[in-house]
């Protein structure tokens, strides 16, 4: 099965980003007729899957879109207390959402309070005094500091797609317990490395709809494999499954070295790897009947897709 996420980046144009798991069946000496149900059964288990992948990402984007909507009405707060507010509700929204490795939200300069001047000492504020204000998971207990992704940010907001959903590839952070990410950038150590995704919604003004920041959230790839396991034991008949990025970037999966690989450094769909690359970066189904040798048969690999928040917030 694959789930399909159109992923706004940070260029006008929008990057279809697919995440995908697969279902295998055996096609062992059986007649045509069994077969024929045997993918049919396999079809039914991806839309299944998919319904469940779309309901799992999905329920992050309304957490952040419910969030992100209360914030909005920041004129209706003091002006001094504002920091202070939004502070506490993603305190609470990331104690409760324990599957977050980091909460952040990032403001246009002065957008929230006109006072970024007077904040500029502060835990959660950029060297100019923007709110720009983490919470996280990274040192192995809940933290705040200031986000590192503040140019990027602003950078996205500023785009055509600033209004949209913003998802971007899988990317690597370096993992050391006990030390911040700040830590580990400055000092330059090395160190195990995990896979997150970040899912970003943008923040409107609700007195005149107009883009004051953002709240995002980072995700690690542990969820998605966790959730792969499960899958698999819980269900006989998936005898392989895995998640990819669009790039190929093998998120989660039934043999969990892989996980950091590319389908082309691991070479494992032979002359079939272009055409499951190329439905991978558009977000289309597919279906391949393959022979293996190592198990000398058939294998019937499906894919199926289902799109994830393209629409503009307003």
């Amino acid at each position: 099965m694959r789930i399909k996420i159109k992923l706004s980046l940070m260029t006008v144009a929008i990057m279809v980003v697919v995440i995908a798991g697969i279902s295998t069946v055996s096609l062992m000496s059986a007649s045509k007729a069994a077969i024929d149900l045997k993918v049919e059964a396999v079809h039914l288990l991806g839309d299944q899957q998919s319904a469940y992948w779309e309901g799992f990402i999905g329920g992050y984007i309304r957490v952040l879109r419910t969030a992100a909507a209360i914030m909005g009405n920041f004129e209706d707060m003091p002006a001094d207390q504002r920091r202070d507010h939004i502070e506490q509700m993603m305190q609470s929204v990331f104690y409760s959402e324990t599957n977050m490795y980091n909460l952040y939200t990032i403001w246009m300069p002065n957008a929230l309070d006109g006072m970024d001047a007077q904040f500029i000492d502060r835990v959660g504020s950029s060297p100019t005094g923007q709110f720009a204000l983490a919470f996280s998971r990274e040192t192995g207990e809940v933290a705040r500091r200031t986000s590192t992704d503040i140019a990027d940010t602003m950078a996205y907001l500023a785009t055509a797609q600033g209004g949209r959903v913003r998802k971007e590839d899988p990317f690597l952070r370096t993992v050391i317990p006990g030390l911040s990410y700040d830590e580990i950038r400055a000092s330059g150590i090395t160190g195990s490395q995990t896979l997150l995704v970040r899912i970003m919604v943008p923040i409107f003004n609700t007195r005149n709809n107009e883009i004051v920041g953002g709240l995002a959230i980072l995700l690690t790839v542990d969820l998605l494999q966790e959730a792969v396991e499960q899958t698999l034991r819980e269900s006989e008949e998936i005898a392989a499954m895995s998640i990819y990025s669009s790039a190929g970037i093998v998120l989660a999966s039934h043999v969990p070295e892989h996980i950091g690989s590319t389908i082309p450094s691991l070479g494992i769909y032979g002359k079939n790897e272009a055409a499951i690359m190329e439905a991978l970066r558009a977000g289309e189904d597919i279906d391949i009947e393959a022979f293996s040798p190592s198990l000398g048969t058939n294998l019937y690999y499906v894919f199926t897709s289902f799109p994830i928040e393209t629409a503009k917030t307003s």
